[in-house]
């Protein structure tokens, strides 16, 4: 854990913002979907040795998404 902790830490100082490109009608505002936050961190998560997954699992009420970080070393 000790690798992926400081890797992630690098990491997030080479976050850029997740920009607000798409639209909820209902409040009339705009926000980040998950695709804008993830390209947001990738290229910096990657950069630093981390490899980001998303595993989905389909559910009664919806999408369960669930999101790993992978470190090189092979620390998760």
């Amino acid at each position: 854990m000790k690798q992926v902790a400081a890797a992630l830490v690098r990491a997030q100082k080479e976050f850029g913002p997740a920009l607000k490109t798409s639209t909820n009608p209902h409040f009339r505002s705009k926000y980040a979907d998950l695709g804008a936050c993830v390209e947001a961190v990738v290229g910096a998560l990657n950069n630093n040795g981390i490899y980001l997954m998303q595993l989905t699992e389909e559910r009664e009420n919806g999408v369960c998404v669930q999101t790993q970080f992978i470190h090189e070393s092979g620390e998760i």
